[in-house]
This record gives structure tokens, sequence and C-alpha cells, in this order.
């Protein structure tokens, strides 16, 4: 038979805000082909503005939901995820999924 080698997986497809209030954000996603490998890991990272340079991991685990806390109210924040597999780490979801923060309780 023809075998490939393994490949970091895709992108995962599809990255959505599920819950939002003033300061956390709760984020879902698909999991994305594995290119022979079984997906291990997520990375999730946000930016304020989603410059180059600005994003920080925010999460790092083996679920597909991520609770991102500790936000500051009313503002918009800009998140990516990328899987790991055992051939390494895949690209970041495109494009970037915002997610706006509530207002602070009066």
């Amino acid at each position: 038979g023809f075998f490939t080698a393994p490949a970091p997986p895709a992108a995962p497809p599809v990255v959505v805000v599920t819950l939002a209030n003033a300061c956390s954000v709760l984020l879902a996603w698909e999991e994305p082909d594995g290119r022979g490998s079984a997906v291990g890991e997520y990375e999730v990272e946000m930016s304020l503005d989603g410059r180059p340079g600005t994003f920080e991991r925010v999460y790092s685990g083996e679920q597909r939901t991520a609770e991102v806390a500790g936000l500051q109210p009313g503002r918009c924040h800009l998140f990516r995820v990328r899987a790991k597999n055992a051939a390494g780490v895949g690209p970041f979801s495109a494009p970037l999924t915002p997610a706006k923060t509530g207002a602070a309780p009066p």
C-alpha cells in the first residue's frame, strides 16, 4: 500500500464565540483534519488589535472549548486557534474570531 507520513493538522475550520460577558468569553471550535495523526492538543491565542507580535497564548489543552477570563469589559478581543499532533503544529485558524466583552456592571 501507499503510505504517507503524518503531517501537522489543518487549521480548525470553525471558531465561534459561544458566550461573552464583561470579563470572559467562551470559545468553541471544530476538530480539523488530523492529516494522518490524531489531534492531541489545541492552542488559543488572543490579541486586542490583531497585529503581529501582540498575540498571547490564553489556552492550551485537549478540549475543543476554552474559557478566557480576566478580560477588560467593553472591548473587542481577537482570537485564533491551532491544533497540534504528533507530526507538529498546524496553522492558525483564519480569519481571526472577534469577541466583544460586555459592559462592566455599574
